[in-house]
């Protein structure tokens, strides 16, 4: 983790910013090993591999508490509690499938045209290089990785650690780790204080967690006024039947989505209009994803665009498209209403002290 990420940071117990942080191992930027210790509950996290774990008690794993606080000489009390729940079948889920998730999902040539043609071009017209922006649901670090390579940073959450390992490597290898910090911690109640950065991205997890409407509000809290939001997630297609007979027949990826998984364009506009996002929806995706796994990714792109030209512009076969992607921008106190934000997000006050027992 990235010492000047550290400001951003909130106690997920008490919401106090105010830690001290002990150092295992680190350099003069980055804590490989290390752990926040809240002055206002007095709970601590640890910061293990270079990731954060900012789960609530009831989430956190004890068991990786207990090989790491026996490895520092540290002492411990176990959660209040046991793990249990959807959320911790979600845990248990996304950690054995990391290596599976970045292999048929990061590597789907669907998503990596989707990507390239909807998410890419909302970052080059909304995010300037120093931002900071918000991840929730990052997984093994698919945004993060464009976004980095851009020189914006990224403060990205995900309830498994087993993916932010996975994402944490890659980005190490490409040498744009310096650009990224990965929480393990609950996208419904980010850690992070309000009102600093400068956007907030929710890619395919909406759909995943309990409370989507939470997800958004508490994510949206984060950014400044006038900074960005973008999300996409499966739609409510009248004809989604056919997307699930074909996954039936060659299935390309695993899922663990929550109770009701597709979402109407009327859903999530009430649920950014409460978040203060002035939005614009863009119904995407009108033919299957294994289609996509037929041509190259250039060929893709191009399919994509025109199908989605073509049948997005007719009213009735609008509704038949398999996506449902939201841009917006949060809304100013400002009477005149809406601004673009374009600056850097400034980082927030700190109360943080070092100490290094290196």
């Amino acid at each position: 983790m990235n010492k000047n990420a550290l400001p951003y940071i909130v106690c997920p117990m008490c919401n106090s910013g105010r830690f001290a942080c002990e150092e295992f191992r680190s350099d003069e930027h980055q804590i490989s090993e290390g752990r926040l210790i809240c002055n206002g509950c007095g709970i601590w996290y640890r910061i293990e591999n270079g990731i954060a774990d900012l789960l609530m008690l009831s989430m956190r794993r004890d068991e990786l508490y207990d090989i790491f606080a026996d490895k520092y000489g540290l002492k411990f009390d176990k959660a209040h509690g046991s793990r249990h729940g959807q959320k911790d079948v979600q845990i248990d889920f996304f950690n054995e499938s990391s290596t599976d998730y970045e292999e048929k999902i990061t590597g789907s040539p669907y998503f990596i045209a989707l990507d390239g043609l909807i998410f890419h071009d909302w970052v080059r017209r909304t995010l300037i290089e120093g931002q900071w922006i918000l991840e929730l649901g990052c997984g093994t670090g698919r945004q993060c990785e464009w976004v980095a390579s851009r020189r914006i940073h990224t403060i990205g959450i995900d309830i498994s650690e087993e993916m932010l390992m996975v994402a944490q490597e890659k980005l190490r290898k490409k040498g744009l780790d310096q650009y990224v910090n990965f929480i393990v911690a609950d996208a419904e109640n980010p850690p992070i204080k309000n009102d600093t950065l400068a956007a907030c991205i929710i890619v395919g997890t909406l759909h995943h967690v309990n409370d989507p409407e939470r997800t958004i509000v508490n994510g949206v809290k984060k950014v400044t006024a006038g900074g960005g939001f973008f999300s996409y997630d499966p739609h409510r297609s009248p004809v989604r039947f056919i997307f699930d007979f074909a996954m039936s027949v060659y299935k390309l990826y695993n899922e663990h989505a929550n109770d009701h998984p597709l979402m109407t364009e009327k859903t999530l506009c009430t649920w950014l209009k409460k978040a203060d996002i002035h939005s614009k929806i863009k119904i995407s995706t009108f033919i299957l994803p294994h289609f996509f796994y037929l041509f190259g990714e250039s060929t893709n792109r191009k399919l994509l665009y025109y199908t989605d030209a073509v049948f997005g512009s007719i009213p009735l076969l609008r509704k038949f498209g398999g996506m449902i992607i939201a841009e917006g921008t949060k809304v100013t106190s400002n009477q005149n209403g809406i601004s673009k934000y374009s600056g850097l997000a400034e980082p927030p006050t700190t109360g943080m002290v070092f100490t290094n027992r290196q």
